[in-house]
Protein backbone atom coordinates (compact mmCIF):
# COMPACT_ATOMS: atom_id res chain seq x y z
CA UNK A 1 0.00 0.00 0.00
CA UNK A 2 2.91 2.36 0.52
CA UNK A 3 3.59 2.51 -3.23
CA UNK A 4 -0.06 3.28 -3.93
CA UNK A 5 -0.12 6.01 -1.27
CA UNK A 6 3.10 7.51 -2.61
CA UNK A 7 1.73 7.63 -6.14
CA UNK A 8 -1.56 9.16 -4.94
CA UNK A 9 0.47 11.92 -3.26
CA UNK A 10 2.50 12.58 -6.41
CA UNK A 11 5.72 10.83 -5.52
CA UNK A 12 7.47 8.95 -8.29
CA UNK A 13 8.09 5.46 -6.92
CA UNK A 14 11.34 3.62 -7.45
CA UNK A 15 10.30 -0.01 -7.28
CA UNK A 16 11.07 -3.53 -8.34
CA UNK A 17 8.36 -5.21 -10.44
CA UNK A 18 7.13 -7.69 -7.84
CA UNK A 19 3.61 -8.80 -7.08
CA UNK A 20 0.84 -6.32 -7.82
CA UNK A 21 3.31 -3.44 -8.22
CA UNK A 22 4.05 -4.54 -11.78
CA UNK A 23 0.38 -3.98 -12.68
CA UNK A 24 0.36 -0.24 -11.92
CA UNK A 25 3.97 1.00 -11.71
CA UNK A 26 5.01 1.39 -15.34
CA UNK A 27 8.48 2.46 -16.50
CA UNK A 28 8.65 5.72 -18.44
CA UNK A 29 4.98 6.34 -17.59
CA UNK A 30 4.58 6.74 -13.82
CA UNK A 31 7.48 5.08 -12.03
CA UNK A 32 11.11 4.13 -12.08
CA UNK A 33 11.10 0.35 -12.24
CA UNK A 34 14.35 -1.32 -11.24
CA UNK A 35 15.31 -4.05 -13.65
CA UNK A 36 18.99 -3.21 -13.37
CA UNK A 37 20.78 -0.92 -10.95
CA UNK A 38 22.48 1.09 -13.69
CA UNK A 39 19.23 1.69 -15.63
CA UNK A 40 17.45 2.77 -12.45
CA UNK A 41 20.30 5.12 -11.56
CA UNK A 42 20.14 6.62 -15.06
CA UNK A 43 16.38 7.18 -14.70
CA UNK A 44 16.89 8.94 -11.34
CA UNK A 45 19.55 11.14 -12.90
CA UNK A 46 17.23 11.86 -15.83
CA UNK A 47 14.58 13.06 -13.36
CA UNK A 48 17.10 15.28 -11.59
CA UNK A 49 18.36 16.84 -14.82
CA UNK A 50 15.07 17.06 -16.68
CA UNK A 51 12.28 18.53 -14.54
CA UNK A 52 9.76 18.05 -17.34
CA UNK A 53 10.43 14.30 -17.31
CA UNK A 54 10.05 14.19 -13.53
CA UNK A 55 6.74 16.07 -13.70
CA UNK A 56 5.57 13.77 -16.51
CA UNK A 57 6.20 10.72 -14.29
CA UNK A 58 4.64 12.52 -11.32
CA UNK A 59 1.46 13.32 -13.23
CA UNK A 60 1.33 9.74 -14.47
CA UNK A 61 1.58 8.46 -10.90
CA UNK A 62 -1.26 10.71 -9.74
CA UNK A 63 -3.39 9.84 -12.79
CA UNK A 64 -3.01 6.11 -12.14
CA UNK A 65 -5.08 6.49 -8.96
CA UNK A 66 -7.15 9.59 -9.72
CA UNK A 67 -10.47 7.77 -9.88
CA UNK A 68 -9.97 5.98 -6.56
CA UNK A 69 -10.16 7.06 -2.94
CA UNK A 70 -7.02 7.89 -1.04
CA UNK A 71 -5.92 4.90 1.01
CA UNK A 72 -6.13 6.93 4.23
CA UNK A 73 -9.70 7.97 3.38
CA UNK A 74 -10.76 4.38 2.74
CA UNK A 75 -9.28 3.28 6.09
CA UNK A 76 -11.14 6.05 7.92
CA UNK A 77 -14.34 5.15 6.09
CA UNK A 78 -13.98 1.50 7.13
CA UNK A 79 -13.34 2.52 10.75
CA UNK A 80 -16.43 4.73 10.76
CA UNK A 81 -18.47 1.87 9.33
CA UNK A 82 -17.32 -0.42 12.15
CA UNK A 83 -17.96 2.20 14.84
CA UNK A 84 -21.31 3.30 13.42
CA UNK A 85 -22.73 0.66 11.07
CA UNK A 86 -25.79 1.49 9.00
CA UNK A 87 -29.01 0.52 10.69
CA UNK A 88 -31.61 -1.54 8.85
CA UNK A 89 -34.71 0.32 7.75
CA UNK A 90 -38.02 -0.89 9.20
Amino acid sequence: MSVVEAMQMGLVPIVTPVGEISRYAKPVRNAIVVDSDSEAANEVLRCLVNKNYFFYLREGAIAEWSNRKLYSDSVLEACNFILDPPRPHH
